[in-house]
C-alpha cells in the first residue's frame, strides 16, 4: 500500500510570516499538533507545532519552525512512512510532490490503514502476527495456575 492511498489531502498550512498567536489559534481551531510551513511559491520550508512554540519562543512562525521536517513522497510505501514516524518520534509526516505539500499521513491514518489491511485478509494477517511474535494464538493458550512457570512453548 502506498502513502497516496491513506494520506489526508485537506492540509492546513502556515506561512513563515504568520504571527505566533495566529499559528497557535490555527492549530487549536483545527485540533492538530503541527502544520507544514510553506513559502509564497507553495514550497514547504518547515513545520511548526506546539512543541516548537514552547521550545523556541518567537513572534513569527519562521523563528520557531523546524526547518528540516520529516517528509515522504506520495508513492512511498506506508511502511516507509511508519518507520520514519517511529524513528523521528513524530505524529505525522508531510507528503511532498516536487517540494509542494500534497498531503499528510498521521498516526490515525496509519491505524486506519492497518485495520483496512486486516479486514481484507483477517486470517492471513492473524497468522503472520502470531508467527512474527513466536506466540501461540489466544485460543491455544491456557491460563497459568498460581506459582506455575511459563514453558518454553510460551504457555
Amino acid at each position: 500500500m502506498e502513502v497516496r492511498e491513506i494520506m489526508s489531502t485537506d492540509v492546513v498550512t502556515l506561512t513563515p510570516e504568520t504571527p505566533a498567536a495566529e499559528a497557535r489559534n490555527t492549530l487549536l481551531h483545527y485540533s492538530i499538533h503541527e502544520a507544514p510551513v510553506v513559502d509564497d511559491t507553495g514550497q514547504m520550508v518547515g513545520t511548526v507545532g506546539f512543541a516548537d512554540m514552547a521550545g523556541r519562543p518567537g513572534k513569527r512562525v519562521w523563528e520557531m519552525m523546524e526547518a528540516d521536517p520529516v517528509s515522504v513522497s506520495e508513492d512511498a510505501p506506508i511502511e516507509e512512512a511508519a518507520a520514519l514516524m517511529l524513528d523521528q518520534m513524530v505524529r505525522y509526516v508531510t507528503v511532498l510532490e516536487a517540494g509542494r505539500v500534497v498531503g499528510v499521513v498521521s498516526t490515525a491514518d496509519m491505524i486506519q490503514a492497518l485495520l483496512t489491511i486486516r479486514e481484507r485478509a483477517p486470517e492471513r494477517n492473524e497468522v503472520a502476527v502470531v508467527r512474527s511474535r513466536r506466540i501461540r494464538p489466544m485460543a491455544a493458550r491456557r491460563p497459568r495456575r498460581r506459582g506455575e512457570r511459563a514453558s518454553a512453548a510460551g504457555g
